[in-house]
């Protein structure tokens, strides 16, 4: 099988461009999350990676039959596939959807407690205008008046700072700095007319007397009264791990500076009355990257750009009059999104991202030998793909003598189109019902609380439906009975605690069962046992990779495996480095990822997993258990909630299981080398750049709070009760807060029943995990014990039960052949035709949407 770069990377661009169009358009433009766009974007296999692929495939196929062109390769649309799948959560859920709300929560909430916690390389704004001007008392634009000197602070980390300090003995006695802002028209602009700012500043209040106080106010031109009272307040000093040296934040978010401006702005900090106060870090930055994202931006023709006084231009967007011209299509594919802001924060999450997928693809490299070629796993989820291009055939052994036919055997098994034609058939009616409902409503989603109504259950069975999706059922069939009934018996074990809280008194507390918790111990105490299991082959791999005398197979040696491993590390602490974030807090953060995308690849290899959102949804919770914010610093700790909401929470680590299943179906298909580190190159940077330039371009361009689902684009503040959770213990521990008797009984209990659900997770997969190790023919998979608190099962058990059931039967009445020659085509079928479903009431949202005044009918997933 010939296989070309060019060609693969030029309809892996294409591919990702309609793949993220569809997921911009179906789960952000049109739809709501829940029916739409978290799922096909970031599904077991990618719908919109396999929209593309089909058509891609077809069109492949049309041309070879009947023109004698060969279009793409059976290796070159696996290529083309698996670009689309591992992009595709980048694209949707695993990266850009919850970027701008994470980052955007405590400036635009106006929350400045928190607001030095977000590191200023991870949001999109403006140079700060004000930069060191407090520092420096001899600045032409500082005024004082009143009793105002400089003294020098020592600050935490050993440094030193210049600030001034206004310290009063009367009581009637008032001192102010004023700082001025000129007004500079132009793209270089230092104050942009009608645009939105971020004010604040650092103050430190000591020894006020009663009716002292102190404040920020902003005037405009030469106003003798002011227009802004930013702040007045009288709060003191107080020290937290976030401001060691005692200051507070205080500020004003959404400050518009008027277009009437002639001459700048100044902004006035003063005190009233007796006391002491100390000024720092004055900020004023230029927020319309994050204003502009929620709102949208103002589009005005070139001509009437050009009529308007240049007072007046500030934050727009300029549309050419001739949109079939180059600056037509500079506009369409630039102008809205904000760049010159973005480029920071680009460049801070995209290596960021680069350094842990390249450490999980060293990872996969390492395990593949051992658990593929060694433990035989079966990649169960890999076998869709293999079966629409690969069909019985071997591509690794097949004659070269001629060109193999594109449709294999697997497209024209009958069990395969009969397994599409009924589920097709059964879509289409469920479709069809939300259109007439004289058509019978086909949908299984059976709730199971009113069959169990003894309140001792508590909230067992409050969320529990009995929901069967074709796409999950379709994917299910190709798993293990052992491990379909694993998942099922470790969800309800789940679900079960609930039930257990209420017989013993438990669910008063608002955290039981603390599912966070359960999650991220089962997931690392699983990493610790695989790596036990997996000693003496590390152990050769490495004495291996320091000998140097591997013999060739895999996309790299284990040599160079480890040295990306490494440098995938040293990357991190460059990185941390580079955003003044401590070292050791970010490599205990990496190791905890990494350890995820481990497991994550491990369980979808060996089981495989038909939804997504399997990960552990608060990475965070090891930041307070592996030295709090001591070793990680407030923006570190902060930084750990981000990763939680972004990363954690959702598909990203979809990548890495993705990265280890390519690796094998690359060798199976015969790919080079470079092709396969090509491929993921594509993959990352493409869902990161193609996909980051939807989302935004639609952001801007819409507004987020137009979105049909502007819900599910909220700020984090509850996960930033992780952080609180965090910062609290932390300064227990300093001594620093002063809690009652009863509160510090009420966090003891809670921290210690915390504890004991952890251990339980924990023991309970360390036990299934050591008896299946110990005995072969132990049934039980930890998986289930590991996926049991995902809220993904809610929806997927159903499908599973379905799926068990049926593959049970099958293998009873037929045997393991038919279920290899029959069953399983006819689930192939029944997963294709949810995929075309979906694909076809897709294309129907799209006419209701955008050429009839009707948007209402939002099917999900078949």
């Amino acid at each position: 099988m010939t296989v070309s770069a060019p060609r693969i990377v030029g309809f892996s661009l294409l591919a990702l461009v309609v793949t993220a169009a569809a997921i911009e358009l179906a789960g952000v433009v049109m739809g709501t999350a829940t029916d739409t766009g978290q799922e096909i974007g970031a599904m077991a296999l990618a719908l919109p990676a396999f929209w593309s692929f089909l058509i891609l495939l077809f069109i492949s196929a049309f041309l070879h039959r009947y023109a004698g062109f060969e279009l793409l390769t059976r290796a070159e649309l696996l290529c083309v596939l698996f670009t689309g799948m591992m992009a595709a959560p980048l694209i949707s859920v695993g990266f850009w959807r919850f970027l701008i709300p994470s980052v955007a929560t405590f400036p635009r909430g106006e929350d400045f407690l928190y607001l030095d916690t977000v590191n200023p390389n991870l949001w999109p704004h403006g140079p700060n205008l004000t930069e060191g001007i407090l520092g420096n008392q001899r600045s032409a634009r500082l005024e004082t008046q009143g009793e105002v000197r400089w003294e020098t602070l020592s600050l935490s980390d050993g440094g030193t700072e210049p600030v001034p300090v206004i310290e009063h003995t009367a009581d009637e006695a008032e001192s102010t700095l004023r700082v001025r802002i000129p007004v500079a028209w132009g793209p270089q602009a230092a104050l942009i007319l009608g645009e939105n700012y971020l004010l604040s500043v650092l103050s430190r209040a000591e020894n006020l007397a009663l009716e002292s106080s102190y404040y920020c106010r902003v005037y405009y031109d030469d106003s003798t009264e002011f227009d802004v009272e930013v702040f007045t307040t009288a709060k003191e000093a107080e020290i937290s791990f976030i401001q060691k040296e005692g200051f507070r934040r205080a500020g004003i978010y959404g400050l518009v500076v008027p277009r009437t401006l002639e001459k700048g702005l100044v902004i006035e900090l003063g005190l009233k009355g007796a006391g002491r106060v100390a000024f720092r870090d004055l900020q004023l930055v230029n927020t319309e990257a994050l204003e502009g994202a929620y709102r949208g931006r103002a589009v005005i023709s070139e001509t009437d750009y050009r009529g308007m006084p240049e007072r007046a231009r500030g934050g727009l967007v300029v549309r050419p009059d001739n949109l079939f011209s180059l600056a037509g299509l500079r506009y369409l594919c630039f102008a809205y999104i904000p760049w010159r802001d973005w480029r920071q924060p680009l460049l801070a999450w995209g290596s960021y991202l680069a350094l842990i997928l390249a450490g999980t693809f060293a990872v996969a490299v390492i395990m593949r030998r051992e658990w593929i070629d060694s433990q035989r796993f079966p990649l169960p989820l890999a076998q869709i793909p293999l079966y629409f291009l690969a069909g019985r055939e071997a591509p690794a052994t097949a004659p070269h003598r001629r060109p193999m036919r594109l449709l294999v055997d697997g497209w024209f098994n009958r069990s395969m189109w009969a397994g599409f034609a009924v589920t097709f058939l059964w879509c289409a009616l469920r479709g069809w019902h939300d259109f007439n409902t004289a058509v019978p409503d086909l949908d299984i989603d059976v709730r199971l609380q009113p069959y169990f109504s003894d309140p001792t259950f508590g909230n067992m069975w409050s969320p529990v439906s009995f929901e069967v999706l074709a796409v999950f059922v379709g994917l299910a069939v190709f798993l293990e009975l052992n491990v379909l009934m694993s998942l099922i018996i470790g969800y309800f074990l789940y679900r079960a605690q609930y039930w257990f809280g209420e017989v013993y008194g438990l669910t008063y507390q608002g955290g039981y069962p603390y599912v966070e918790h359960q999650q991220l111990t089962a997931y690392l105490v699983y990493a610790v046992l695989l790596l036990f299991f997996s000693r003496k082959y590390l152990l050769r791999v490495l004495r291996t990779a320091v000998r140097g005398d591997e013999g060739e197979g895999d996309v790299f040696s284990s040599r160079e495996a480890l040295v990306l491993l490494i440098i995938s590390a040293v990357g991190i602490c460059l990185w941390a480095r580079w955003v003044s974030m401590p070292v050791g807090g970010m490599l205990i953060l990496y190791a905890t990822l990494l350890s995820v995308g481990f497991v994550a690849m491990k369980l979808r290899a060996e089981c495989g997993v038909p939804s997504y959102a399997f990960f552990p949804t608060a990475v965070v919770l090891i930041v307070g258990v592996t030295g709090g914010m001591e070793v990680f610093g407030a923006q570190g700790t902060m930084f750990a909630v981000f990763v939680s909401a972004i990363l954690g929470a959702h598909a990203f680590f979809l990548i890495p299981a993705l990265q280890l299943e390519f690796l094998e179906l690359g060798r199976i298909f015969r790919l080079k080398r470079r092709i396969i580190i090509l491929v993921n190159v594509l993959a990352v940077s493409g869902g990161f750049l193609i996909g980051g330039w939807f989302f935004l371009a639609g952001a801007y361009s819409k507004g987020i709070e137009w979105f049909p689902d502007s819900g599910d684009f909220r700020d984090i503040a509850q996960e930033s009760r992780y952080f609180n959770l965090i910062h609290s213990a932390d300064l227990r521990n300093m001594g620093e807060q002063k809690n009652d008797r009863a509160e510090r009984e009420k966090d003891s209990s809670d921290v210690k029943l915390g504890t004991w659900v952890s251990l339980y997770a924990g023991g309970l997969t360390a036990v299934v995990a050591g008896l299946r190790y110990i005995f072969v023919g132990f049934w039980f998979h930890p998986i289930g014990v590991i996926l049991g608190p995902m809220p993904v099962m809610e929806h997927i058990w159903g499908s599973l039960l379905v799926a068990w059931i049926v593959r049970l039967a099958v293998l009873k009445l037929g045997g393991a052949a038919t279920v290899r020659e029959k069953l399983l085509p006819f689930f192939a079928g029944v997963f294709l035709a949810g995929v075309i479903a979906k694909a076809t009431f897709f294309v129907i949202n799209l006419h209701l949407h955008f050429l009839t005044d009707s948007s209402v009918f939002q099917r999900g997933l078949f």
